[in-house]
């Protein structure tokens, strides 16, 4: 069967395509990376859920979910969503990423009710924050990579515009950033 396309592989791209094992390992550390991510679950009932205030309550009732990519910036990536409550106008998320070649991130993400309900004591509270915090200044609330174009770092903004940033964008996200 020829369609008259001509297929050819740079000298690398044939190795690999000629060698297996390498695409099981890929697998291997994803399926690894998805067991770590599900170890964290009691931790964080331990210390997240069980600290809730009332209002929040409605997160007791959410369940761990584990999401896999291939593309993310042309990536794999893992993600950890727990809790989580994603609606068209509210979203809270508690989210732990693994993309590979980069990073491990956890990522407070919040919009609509649970925004307005919190920014102020987040606000307040970035006065006493450990300072390796990134905020999200990015446009758009699902670019999770940590260019200067999307998060800064909290030790690089003097304490009123770190809360500027916080409170003036329709949503608000806190990350911690882990090099692999």
């Amino acid at each position: 069967m020829s369609n008259g396309a001509k297929l050819t592989f740079s000298e690398f791209e044939a190795k690999l395509v000629n060698n297996s094992e390498w695409i099981l390992t890929k697998h291997a550390i994803i399926q690894k990376v998805s067991d770590l991510l599900w170890t964290q679950v009691p931790a964080i009932n331990e210390c997240f859920i069980a600290g809730l205030p009332e209002q929040l309550q409605e997160l007791t009732a959410c369940r761990p979910k584990i999401s896999r990519g291939e593309r993310y910036r042309d990536l794999p990536w893992v993600i950890l969503d727990y809790p989580a409550v994603f609606s068209k106008t509210n979203i809270f998320a508690l989210r732990t990423m693994f993309l590979w070649g980069n990073f491990v991130s956890v990522t407070l993400h919040l919009s609509g009710s649970y925004k307005n309900l919190l920014h102020q004591q987040l606000a307040h509270n970035l006065n006493s924050a450990d300072r390796s915090f990134f905020i999200s200044t990015g446009a758009s609330e699902w670019e999770h990579h940590f260019e200067a174009d999307n998060y800064t770092a909290l030790q690089s903004l003097p304490a009123e515009d770190g809360y500027k940033k916080l409170v003036q964008p329709s949503f608000i996200k806190i990350a911690l950033k882990y090099d692999l």
